[in-house]
């Protein structure tokens, strides 16, 4: 059975790299727009694994974050931003994040992710 994956990304051609790569690997994935747009679907659907950018409009992936944990929704969280530092990884792991991404993500790096994404199979 796939993994189902969300993919929350504001960037249409990032997100349209990172779905290719997802599916190309074997996960069945959802792309949302936006953290808002993402609680929407996590409110009707069922996901393995939720792979977001940190910086969004309307909601970002730090209040998304904030937001599925009040829901005691339990899933592999994956964030990825162009802008982690180490008080951003700091952050992240406090609120129970255990992996962050640069991006762009390298081969090495999506490799990485899959690996992350399917740990339970």
């Amino acid at each position: 059975m796939k993994k189902k994956i969300l993919l929350v990304e504001d960037d249409l051609e990032t997100a349209s790299l990172l779905l290719m790569e997802l599916e190309d690997a074997g996960f069945d994935t959802v792309h949302a727009k936006d953290g808002a747009i993402a609680l929407e679907q996590l409110s009707t659907q069922s996901f393995d694994g939720l792979l977001s950018d940190l910086f969004m409009p309307n909601m970002d992936g730090l209040q998304l974050i904030d937001s599925i944990a009040a829901m005691s929704i339990n899933l592999t969280t994956i964030i990825m931003s162009g802008a982690i530092n180490s008080d951003i990884k700091i952050l992240l792991k406090e609120k129970g994040v255990k992996h962050s991404f640069l991006k762009p993500l390298t081969d090495e790096q999506f490799d990485h992710l899959f690996s992350l994404l399917r740990l339970d199979e």
